[in-house]
């Protein structure tokens, strides 16, 4: 098994995005107990990552969650360890920050967690999403419309070519073609 599927994040990189699913994610992921999950679909997605990009993201996440310790308001707590409220105003500098590598990786989280947190099925239900319905109207509509065409393709696919298929056949029929 190669390196990228073998992925999985350390505690501190999962306690870290269990603290961040609040902030970035809307209010309902804990009520609909969502958050452990989202914290593992991520993990799902960084596996597909290039192992350079992961490693990268990995160390902003830490970088993230150890440098809060050296801001004021933190008085020495990682960002993962922070309340709430002060956990939000963290990520909320790094959100805003003039320095692009803050900036985007607050972005790239978010990204990776909203992706996360609509996949799940809790979520979806409330939000009525049923793709599967919907796809399986469209397939019987689609079949309904378009079945003969459908038969007719699948039936040239199998049946002899009705053009000469040699190169002196094609040469006479260009001939008496004119």
């Amino acid at each position: 098994m190669s390196r990228l599927a073998n992925y999985r994040h350390s505690a501190r990189v999962r306690r870290l995005l269990r603290s961040l699913v609040p902030i970035v994610c809307p209010p309902e992921a804990e009520r609909l107990g969502v958050v452990d999950a989202v914290v593992d679909h991520v993990a799902l997605s960084m596996r597909a990552f290039p192992a350079p990009f992961r490693r990268a993201l990995v160390l902003g996440l830490t970088t993230y969650d150890l440098s809060a310790a050296a801001w004021p308001r933190a008085r020495g707590k990682t960002a993962a360890r922070l309340p709430r409220h002060r956990a939000a105003d963290w990520y909320a500098l790094w959100w805003k920050s003039p320095l692009m590598p803050q900036r985007e990786l607050a972005k790239a989280v978010k990204a990776l967690m909203a992706i996360a947190y609509y996949e799940q099925p809790a979520v979806q239900a409330e939000l009525g999403y049923a793709p599967q319905a919907w796809i399986d109207r469209v397939k019987s509509r689609r079949l309904e419309v378009y079945s003969d065409a459908i038969r007719a393709h699948d039936r040239s696919l199998i049946e002899p070519d009705p053009l000469p298929s040699s190169l002196a056949a094609r040469r006479a029929a260009t001939r008496e073609a004119g």
